[in-house]
């Protein structure tokens, strides 16, 4: 079995708490390093998040845990994940979802409601390109 370990989101975190933890993840036990989405919490944006733990590791694989991918241009996410895969070599898994925090989308603009059509589209327009 392999077990994985999630970058702190629910509480702020600066840039020496992202250093030790991807440093800690990568000389530990950990088999990967998840970076997930909180849209409304004092949490960095995943995107610069994976970025950063793509450089300050090298041996444990990146995955999201998860996107919000209905919160997002799926053209977008798509070019941002390829690149974070090729800066990581390769070592990048993609969890994408729905999200459950009705907040979250009241917070974008977002309509919570269709949430799983939006998403069914952009996983779509996202294997196009």
């Amino acid at each position: 079995m392999e077990i994985s370990m999630t970058m702190p989101t629910m509480v702020p975190h600066d840039r020496a708490d992202t250093l030790a933890w991807c440093r800690a993840v990568d000389d530990g036990p950990w088999a990967s390093l998840a970076i997930p989405e909180r849209i409304t919490y004092p949490s960095h944006a995943w995107t610069v998040e994976l970025a950063a733990a793509a450089a300050l590791t090298e041996r444990v694989r990146l995955w999201t845990t998860i996107i919000v991918l209905p919160a997002h241009d799926a053209v977008d996410v798509a070019k941002q994940l390829a690149s974070v895969d090729r800066l990581s070599d390769g070592r990048l898994t993609v969890g994408v979802g729905v999200g459950g925090r009705e907040h979250d989308y009241r917070a974008i603009g977002g309509s919570f409601e269709r949430r799983w059509s939006r998403m069914d589209q952009q996983v779509a327009t996202m294997r196009r390109i």
